[in-house]
């Protein structure tokens, strides 16, 4: 689905070139592929965004009046649940506690030949490229859940639950591409994949944990407890560590994950 994805946009760049503009990119190669860094970190991806448009049902070229029609409804949604707190409430949250301080200067992108291998720039020989960008995604995500998020979100169940789904779904593709033998010709790294691998094994070893991260499927034994500490009481009560150590543990594994991916892919 990746390749075919990026192909696409790939196709799509090129469709109205000249005839010269496509001798010279036969000799040279098109950049198809855009990086988004924050502080040298890759957090987003133009492979991700092409995914991420098609629930809108748009080629590249049309996602932008889809994309407006979006948030011109989900504006509607914020005006009508601010109007529902007007009085009490509303004084009561404070706009600076809702600025994120960001530095233009950390924000950096980058383009990059991926379709064509005979200019491709960008990932090592040793693996097959499809899985690459399949594990820069994951790369892209975690970093986002270790470096954006907590500009974005404070200390919140929400924000929990997105970086333990990164997480989760980070370790899953390794563990994809490495029982599928993509990882053959990298014996110096077996070590570490499968220490990753196990540990992510034992903190998802609960099925009710996986079930109720993914569905927030209420389980009797909390169900009255609806609070800020519901995610605590839930997380204690189903894997028996405390929402604290979890935590520790998981940020922990996620930066040993996004180092063994930089490794893996150049």
């Amino acid at each position: 689905m990746l390749d075919r994805e990026t192909k696409k946009f790939h196709d799509e760049l090129i469709k109205d070139y000249t005839e010269e503009q496509l001798a010279f990119i036969k000799a040279c190669g098109q950049d198809d592929l855009g990086v988004f860094y924050y502080k040298n970190k890759p957090y987003a991806n133009s492979s991700q965004i092409n995914l991420y448009i098609k629930p809108f049902n748009s080629t590249v070229e049309e996602v932008n009046e889809e994309i407006f029609n979006f948030s011109t409804q989900v504006t509607t949604y914020i005006n009508s649940f601010c109007s529902g707190l007007e009085g009490h409430t509303l004084p009561l949250l404070k706009q600076e506690d809702y600025i994120a301080n960001l530095d233009g200067e950390d924000l950096v992108s980058k383009d990059y030949i991926y379709s064509e291998e005979k200019h491709r720039n960008i990932f090592n020989n040793v693996i097959d490229k499809g899985i690459s960008l399949y594990l820069l995604n994951m790369q892209c995500q975690l970093n986002f859940a270790i470096n954006i998020l907590d500009l974005i979100i404070d200390e919140h169940p929400l924000k929990y639950r997105i970086q333990l789904l990164i997480y989760y779904y980070s370790v899953q593709a390794i563990n994809f591409a490495y029982s599928s033998g993509y990882f053959e010709e990298l014996e110096e790294l077996k070590d570490t994949i499968t220490a990753v691998i196990e540990t992510h094994k034992r903190i998802f070893n609960s099925s009710a944990f996986r079930n109720n991260l993914f569905h927030y499927k209420l389980y009797t034994e909390f169900e009255h407890s609806l609070s800020k500490n519901y995610f605590e009481v839930m997380v204690e009560t189903l894997i028996s560590i405390s929402l604290e150590n979890l935590l520790t543990t998981v940020y922990k594994e996620m930066d040993i994950v996004e180092k063994l991916i930089k490794k893996i892919i150049y």
